[in-house]
């Protein structure tokens, strides 16, 4: 069920404990955009609690689907024509939301994954060509003919680490699009983000970063730097 319909969905709801029972299959079609649930008409008072549950329900429903960080186009249409002609590769795609929504717009993409890090079938059945192969992999092939790195959520283990620093061996003027949490936070470990610096470009921060959009709770936001 597509985000921009779930008003319609909550809306039959006649009590908050209808919320348990709700089964959101989420169709492979990016949303415009992350609903506001604070102004779905459902109730005549909807307290906060009430409307975490709601988020809580479809956050759970979209990540059963492959996608962790939310691909909108609110924040993908101005990333495509912030990317305009660069190469890009896309590292731990997973289902590959992300290369998928950039190959709609015609982006230069090339998604990777060898799915080593999660167990669950779904994530078998990617909505796009993603290549079986990890991310150190993936960028020694296509690291030296790459503008762009992005990678959204990665583990939180090295890797992210290792990536960035060959990356900066072989093609040290390519940049990385980082998508995630930061210090202390559930994606990439500590040694990346001592060794990962912000690029300041306004142009990616006015009209790209700026328009990201996260879950609740959730503290994952983009940045554009690369290894030092």
């Amino acid at each position: 069920m597509n985000a921009l319909k779930l008003d319609k969905l909550f809306y039959q709801l006649k009590k908050t404990d209808d919320i348990s029972g709700l089964n959101i299959q989420i169709e492979t079609k990016i949303p415009e955009a992350m609903p506001d649930f604070g102004k779905l008409p459902i109730f005549e008072e909807i307290d906060k609690q009430y409307v975490r549950r709601l988020e809580a329900c479809l956050k759970s429903a979209y990540q059963s689907a492959g996608m962790f960080g939310f691909v909108s186009w609110k924040w993908v249409n101005p990333f495509v024509d912030w990317i305009d002609d660069k190469r890009c590769l896309e590292i731990m795609a997973g289902r590959g939301w992300l290369t998928y929504a950039l190959k709609q717009k015609g982006v230069n993409v090339v998604g990777t994954d060898n799915y080593s890090w999660f167990g669950s079938d779904l994530w078998n059945v990617p909505l796009t060509d993603i290549l079986a192969l990890d991310a150190v992999d993936a960028v020694r092939t296509y690291g030296k003919d790459i503008d762009l790195l992005i990678c959204s959520w990665p583990w939180l283990d090295q890797t992210m680490y290792q990536v960035a620093k060959l990356l900066s061996e072989i093609n040290p003027s390519a940049r990385i699009v980082y998508i995630g949490e930061g210090w202390g936070g559930l994606t990439a470990d500590d040694h990346f983000h001592q060794h990962f610096k912000e690029i300041k470009d306004d142009v990616f921060e006015m009209r790209v970063k700026s328009k990201y959009e996260q879950w609740d709770m959730h503290q994952d936001h983009m940045m554009l730097g690369r290894f030092i």
